[in-house]
C-alpha cells in the first residue's frame, strides 16, 4: 500500500485514491458527464491513436537525450501506458460547482475571442461597409435572407465583448493555472504506471485551439520524462530511489518532466510542428514548477548535457531540496566549462 503522503500531497502514489474509471465500472461523476456531453466523441480515439503513432519516437528521443534506459541486460522496467476516463483529482475539484454554461465558454473561449476581434473590426466600417455596392445589391437593403436594416453590429460586438469580459472575470483558466500538479496524465511512480486523461487533454486542447494529437504527445513526453528520471538506468545501472524520488521537491521533479518534454517538442518540430506549439500555448497557462526550466538553459548550447549530468547528481546523491539540485546545476556548468 502506498504511503499516505507519497510525493508530497501530491497524487502520483496515491492509486486508491482515485482509480481510472472506465465505462461499464464506475459511473462519470457530474465534472465527467459534463465534460464527456461537451467534448467530441472521437477524442479518446485520437489520444489512443497519437498514443499508438508517437510513443516509440518519444522514448527513442528521451533515451538519447538522457542516456538512461528503462532496460540494461536482463533487468527491465515496464511502464504501461494507459488511455483513461475520468479525471486526476486537482483538476476535478476546479470544476465541482462550475455550471455546464461556464464550461462550454471555456471550451469555446478561441471562438469568441475571435469573434470580438472580427465584430470590432466590422463595427468599425459598418457604414462604409453597408454601403458598399457587393453588399447593397443594386440598391437593395437585403442579401440573401438578412435585412441588413434589422443589423444590430454595435448590439452583437456589445454583447460578445461583454460575454469575453464575463468569462475573464470568472477566469476557469485563471483557477487551473494554480494547479502544482499534472492534469492532462500522471506517472504513478510506485506501480508504476503512466494514465493519460483524454477528457483532460480534450477540453485543454479544444480551449486552448490546439489539435488533441499535439497535446497529447505533449502530455506523452511529460510523463514519460517522469518515468524515464525516476527508473531509467545509468551506465552503471543505477535509477532514483523511490524514497528520494517521493521527496524531491517539486521544481526538481516537474521542472525536469518540463525540461524534456521542451526537448522532445522542438527535435519534433520538424516532424510535427504542432507539438511544439501545443507545448507553447499550454506553458502559457501553467505556473510555479512548471515554469522552473526556463531558467536553466539561459541560452546555454550545453545546457542539454548540464541537466542530464544534474539530474545523474541529483539521484546518486539523493537530493530532495531544490536549492541543492541548483548547486548541481552550478557544479555541472563549471565541469563543463560554462
Amino acid at each position: 500500500m502506498p504511503e499516505p503522503d507519497a510525493f508530497g500531497s501530491r497524487y502520483y502514489g496515491q492509486e486508491e485514491f482515485h482509480g481510472a474509471r472506465r465505462p461499464g465500472r464506475k459511473p462519470d461523476t457530474d465534472e465527467e458527464a459534463k465534460l464527456r456531453m461537451l467534448l467530441d466523441e472521437d477524442v479518446p480515439d485520437r489520444v489512443k491513436r497519437t498514443l499508438k503513432q508517437w510513443n516509440k519516437t518519444v522514448r527513442e528521443v528521451i533515451r538519447t537525450e538522457t542516456a538512461l534506459r528503462l532496460t540494461v541486460a536482463e533487468a527491465r522496467n515496464a511502464v504501461p501506458i494507459k488511455v483513461v476516463d475520468g479525471l486526476p483529482l486537482p483538476f476535478a475539484r476546479i470544476l465541482r460547482g462550475v455550471d455546464e454554461i461556464l464550461l462550454w465558454l471555456t471550451l469555446n473561449r478561441p471562438a469568441i475571442e475571435a469573434t470580438v476581434a472580427g465584430l470590432r473590426l466590422v463595427n468599425g466600417k459598418y457604414q462604409d461597409l453597408k454601403e458598399w455596392p457587393p453588399i447593397k445589391q443594386k440598391q437593395t437593403r437585403k442579401v440573401g435572407l438578412v435585412d441588413l436594416g434589422q443589423l444590430d453590429i454595435q448590439g452583437s460586438f456589445a454583447f460578445m465583448e461583454h460575454l469575453l469580459k464575463v468569462l475573464e472575470e470568472l477566469s476557469l483558466i485563471e483557477q487551473l493555472k494554480q494547479i502544482d500538479e499534472d492534469v492532462l496524465g500522471a506517472y504513478f511512480f510506485r506501480i508504476p504506471e503512466i494514465r493519460l486523461y483524454w477528457m483532460a487533454i480534450g477540453f485543454f486542447a479544444h480551449s486552448l485551439d490546439v489539435p488533441v494529437e499535439a497535446l497529447t504527445v505533449v502530455t506523452l513526453a511529460h510523463e514519460l520524462a517522469h518515468a524515464y528520471s525516476h527508473l531509467g538506468k545509468d551506465i552503471d545501472a543505477r535509477d532514483w530511489d523511490t524514497t528520494a524520488f517521493a521527496r524531491a521537491d517539486n521544481y526538481i521533479v516537474e521542472g525536469l518532466a518540463q525540461f524534456y518534454t521542451e526537448v522532445v517538442c522542438k527535435r519534433l518540430a520538424f516532424r510535427y510542428p504542432e507539438a511544439f506549439q501545443a507545448y507553447k500555448e499550454f506553458l502559457n497557462i501553467q505556473s510555479g514548477p512548471y515554469l522552473a526550466h526556463r531558467s536553466w538553459s539561459d541560452g546555454d548550447a550545453l545546457a542539454g548535457e548540464v541537466i542530464r549530468i544534474t539530474m545523474l547528481h541529483t539521484r546518486t546523491n539523493k537530493v530532495t531540496l531544490y536549492n541543492d539540485f541548483l548547486k548541481e546545476r552550478s557544479r555541472a556548468q563549471q565541469s563543463l566549462g560554462g
